[in-house]
């Protein structure tokens, strides 16, 4: 629709960005996988938001076996008659969602149910995952980021040490001693980054799958550019799900120094212009490239180049997203030459 009507309003069909925030950066992750959305736009930008989420996806016959248990519901009739979806349209719509959201996905967290992405074999015809790491994904350049703390997965919040031991298998000793917690059950929070639980969770659904799509785009010759905020408008909360949408959206109001008010708005308008968020008068954002480069909106004032450690901290099994080295992860506190 975009396409066909966007030259009515004074668009240009032929320089079309889609972008959107966490399920709406899934959206955006999804039709860079899609086929059917080839040639339907030119830029990219996922705001918190990955294909996958950090999460296997589910196959037809798994997602269609959801809706025969949400049919059976409210319906006697089988799940697959007319019947039964007359049923359906007259129950309740709060009701329907309500039954829906506590369905069992085959997942491990199943509060996020509506985030796993589905193999239908039409709009995907194989795992986002598989598409892109065979370079099959749409040609076009992409800005991708996240939260320094993001979102809490409800396994990891019960149990650390049984989220570690379902999620990682074998490699669950690995895990423990890349979060410390072979020596110490509560170790000391990250500044930036929060508790060990904030951290896996961040990490697994949205840090290390954010990387993984910046390094696979690179890999089919598409430009990346990653970013990682550290900081909210509100000076006296932690960055968090969602922290970028007023930097995004808004001016920086009046009273409030440049150093607290990164400048996304900008950078985001001109990737929309050019396919490159980089000016005159803003600070410079090298792409992710061979080096794994991201740009990082301090709390401490301007923004800064950091080569490898999100690419150091993560690595990529075939069903998750995983950190990988055995070696303390350490912040890098001074700007590293990324040329």
């Amino acid at each position: 629709w975009v396409r066909d009507n966007i030259a009515k309003f004074g668009g240009d069909p032929d320089n079309v960005t889609i972008f959107g925030h966490s399920a709406g950066g899934q959206d955006v992750g999804l039709m860079l996988a899609s086929p059917l959305a080839r040639g339907l736009f030119n830029k990219a930008i996922e705001e918190s938001g990955t294909p996958q989420f950090g999460f296997a996806p589910r196959t037809l016959s798994q997602n269609e076996a959801l809706g025969i248990r949400l049919a059976e519901q409210f319906s006697n009739d089988p799940a697959d008659s007319e019947k039964a979806l007359a049923d359906l349209r007259k129950a309740p719509a709060l009701a329907l969602q309500q039954a829906g959201d506590k369905l069992s996905p085959p997942m491990e967290d199943a509060s996020f149910i509506w985030d796993q992405a589905t193999i239908d074999g039409h709009v995907l015809p194989k795992s986002p995952a598989e598409i892109f790491r065979a370079g099959e994904g749409a040609k076009v350049p992409l800005i991708i980021g996240v939260s320094a703390r993001e979102l809490m997965l409800a396994d990891v919040s019960a149990s650390l040490y049984s989220a570690i031991a379902t999620r990682f298998g074998e490699d669950r000793g690995k895990a423990l001693r890349f979060y410390k917690l072979d020596i110490d059950k509560a170790p000391k929070a990250d500044p930036v980054l929060g508790d060990v639980a904030m951290q896996l969770s961040t990490d697994l659904m949205l840090r290390c799958p954010a990387d993984w799509m910046a390094r696979q785009m690179t890999a089919a010759g598409q430009a990346a550019w990653l970013y990682q905020l550290d900081i909210d408008a509100d000076p006296k909360a932690d960055v968090h799900h969602g922290s970028e949408l007023n930097f995004v959206f808004n001016d920086r109001p009046e009273g409030v120094k440049k150093d607290r008010w990164p400048t996304l708005m900008d950078y985001w308008v001109q990737f929309a212009k050019t396919g490159d968020p980089n000016r005159k008068g803003l600070d410079d954002w090298k792409s992710y490239g061979r080096k794994g480069r991201y740009i990082e909106f301090t709390r401490k004032g301007r923004p800064r180049t950091v080569c490898e450690p999100i690419s150091v901290r993560c690595s990529t099994g075939p069903k998750s997203y995983l950190p990988d080295k055995l070696g303390r992860y350490k912040r890098v506190e001074t700007l590293l030459n990324c040329r």
